[in-house]
């Protein structure tokens, strides 16, 4: 593939208060051997208001790529940043990173050339090695997979596949077909959690493919907490309640019911066990994660039994905007 046969991608990066991290993200993006005209980068912010200006003082020598800032006045969570963000994409692809993460050089080039290595393929996936604890996997693990006994995520393994899902901090579909299967659900709140699996698994229902690339390599400061930016009792009522409610809605029985009951067991005993490690725990603690499990398994179920056709929000937020295409660079 030339350079002028490559497709016009946007790339969408949602954050919240970690501009140093955002600043390295944003660095690497720009050093990417892709050419600058071909894309763009949208930062779609819900915490402390930024503006190109903090980029231009961050990253030095930053090539001509398109920049767009959008400041949410209230916290949004990921999953509707990210909406916000390919509302205002031009991008054929809109490619997704998070702000805690690194792009390879040849990250963007390498994703968009998994797009044409077949047909049907509606989002590739890349590589995400971890900064921290990285843990050598078995080369030949499922990766990307939902099986009867566990979700399999194993997203460091080099070794090329279709999968059943892809993660959010490296992920990236068609914008039509984005599009098409209604974008993020936007009811899995602001508390990041699962919305990857969800899209991921509305995706393939339209009939389309999803790969992992993984030469399209990012490296990322992994949360402990799987995205989740708050207590062990916000996870085990945010994780609980939103793993339940996809897999609800986008499993068959009888693998939906044993994929809810099996998420609603780890996630518990991950939440009881980083709480019994942190010395301050006591019993009743360990009683707020066990009633804030069963509360998000109870509100899971409940939200699963709504169906939507669509899932782009409605709501209408006071956005400040910063873009290149402003000649003044200011507030619009």
């Amino acid at each position: 593939m030339t350079a002028s046969q490559r497709p016009f991608v946007s790339v969408v990066i949602p954050t919240r208060n970690r501009e140093k991290m955002l600043l390295e993200c944003i660095g690497s993006l720009v050093g990417m051997d892709y050419p600058s005209s071909m894309y763009e980068i949208i930062i779609i912010n819900d915490g402390i208001n930024l503006s190109n200006s903090f980029v231009d003082e961050g990253v030095v020598g930053r090539p001509s790529v398109a920049l767009k800032i959008v400041n949410i006045s209230k916290r949004i969570g990921a999953g509707r940043a990210r909406n916000v963000g390919v509302k205002m994409a031009r991008g054929e692809i809109v490619a997704f990173v998070d702000d805690d993460a690194i792009v390879h050089k040849a990250w963007l080039k390498n994703l968009v050339k998994a797009y044409y290595s077949g047909k049907n393929i509606g989002g590739v996936g890349g590589r995400i090695v971890s900064f921290f604890d990285e843990t050598p996997r078995n080369s030949h693990a499922p990766i990307g997979t939902i099986a009867w006994s566990r979700t399999f995520d194993n997203f460091n393994i080099p070794r090329r596949s279709k999968v059943d899902w892809i993660r959010g901090c490296n992920m990236s579909f068609f914008k039509r077909v984005f599009e098409e299967v209604g974008g993020f659900d936007e009811s899995l709140g602001e508390f990041s959690h699962s919305e990857d699996i969800d899209i991921s698994l509305r995706v393939k229902g339209a009939s389309y493919d999803l790969i992992f690339e993984p030469s399209a390599l990012v490296m990322h400061r992994r949360s402990p907490s799987e995205g989740i930016r708050g207590s062990q009792i916000q996870l085990a009522y945010w994780g609980i309640r939103n793993t339940s409610y996809v897999f609800l809605k986008n499993l068959p029985m009888p693998k939906r019911v044993v994929a809810v009951f099996r998420s609603f067991v780890i996630i518990l005993v991950l939440c009881t066990r980083t709480a019994v490690l942190n010395a301050d725990t006591n019993l009743s603690f360990l009683g707020k994660i066990f009633s804030n499990s069963v509360r998000g398994l109870i509100a899971g179920i409940m939200l699963a039994r709504v169906t939507k056709r669509s899932y782009w929000g409605k709501d209408t937020y006071l956005c400040n905007i910063y873009d290149d295409a402003d000649d003044s660079n200011g507030l619009r």
